[in-house]
Formats: structure tokens, sequence, C-alpha cells
């Protein structure tokens, strides 16, 4: 489902013809990818290949959410002008806002439809874009952070932390079952 998802993603801006090439490539790395998630499961650990795709979300996710911000500010600059700067098929100066600008990378631009060299794929899975301005870049820092502290908190709350010197009340009945446990493991032995 999530390589339609993609290659529907990637295909919307390009002609008919390069869909069955997308589906192909989007079929055959499909493949590899589940061969890859059968062959190396036996030596691995459900936790383990858990953490990895986890990670690997969050980090499509982060990528979104830093791309929708950038969108955002794109559409006021686009109403500031009156004309859909879009339009104009560049992607130099006078194609995006200077103001509150990073960076503009004159390569890897994933919107340009002839010299693109696959940013597009970046584009579409990472929120990758050759134009970063502070609110996308603030914005994906802010995304790790409240990841970071959700993470925290789960794992407070679950008992595998103190936070701020305080135990919650998971981790009291953690603590107390271990030291049952050791004074029984004391007595018998």
């Amino acid at each position: 489902m999530e390589a339609v998802v993609f290659v529907g993603g990637v295909s919307l801006g390009q002609p008919a013809t390069s869909i069955p090439l997308a589906a192909i490539v989007g079929l055959i790395c499909g493949l590899v990818c589940g061969y890859l998630i059968y062959a190396f499961a036996s030596r691995t650990t459900l936790t383990i290949f858990m953490v990895v795709m986890t990670n690997f979300i969050l980090l499509i996710g982060a990528g979104l959410f830093s791309k929708a911000v950038w969108a955002f500010q794109e559409n006021a600059f686009n109403h500031l002008l009156g004309v859909d700067v879009d339009d104009t098929g560049g992607d130099g100066p006078g194609s995006f806002n200077v103001r509150g600008n990073v960076w503009h990378l004159d390569c890897c631009n994933p919107e340009n439809n002839f010299d693109n060299s696959g940013w597009t794929m970046f584009s579409a899975i990472f929120g990758w874009t050759n134009s970063a301005t502070i609110g996308s870049i603030l914005s994906y820092v802010f995304y790790w952070i409240a990841v970071m502290c959700s993470l925290i908190y789960l794992k407070f709350k679950e008992g595998r932390t103190m936070l701020l010197g305080r135990e919650s009340a998971a981790g009291k009945r953690r603590r107390e079952r271990a030291e049952i446990k050791a004074i029984a493991e004391e007595a018998s032995g």
C-alpha cells in the first residue's frame, strides 16, 4: 500500500507515459525490500526490526511536516506576487522568496522536470526541497523535540526511567517487584 502511495505521489506531476516505469521500479523495490526483510528476519529480533521501522517512519513524518510548512510559506509568497511562480518553470532568483530563506541550492531541485536526478523520490518520501526556510528548518527541529519528549514521557509512564527525580506508579511497582524477587532469590540461595 505504501509503495502505491509513493509511486502515485511521484508520478502525479509527470506525464501518463512515466507511470508504468514508476510502477515497475516501485514493484522491484518492494520485492527487494520484502526479500531483505525475509532474509534477515531469522537473524534479528522483532524488537530490532520494529525500532528500525519506527525510526524510518518518524524520519518520513519529520520530512513531510517540514515540507508542509515550506509549502505554506511558498503559497504565501505566491499570493504576495499575485501569480503562481511555479508557472515560470524556473528555480533561480525570483522563483522563491529570499526573505527568511536559509539556503537555496541550484542543484537537487525535485520540482525541475528536466534535471531532477531522482530528487523527486526524496521529496515524496522525506520531504526534500532544495530551498530551506527558517520555518521549514524550525518545524523539522521542533518535530524531533516533540518526538523525543513523547518518547521520554512514555518511558517514564511505563516505569523504565525517572523524570526530574520522580518515579511513576508503574516504576514503583516495577522496583517493588524487583526488590521482592531479589529477597526471594537471596532467601532460597
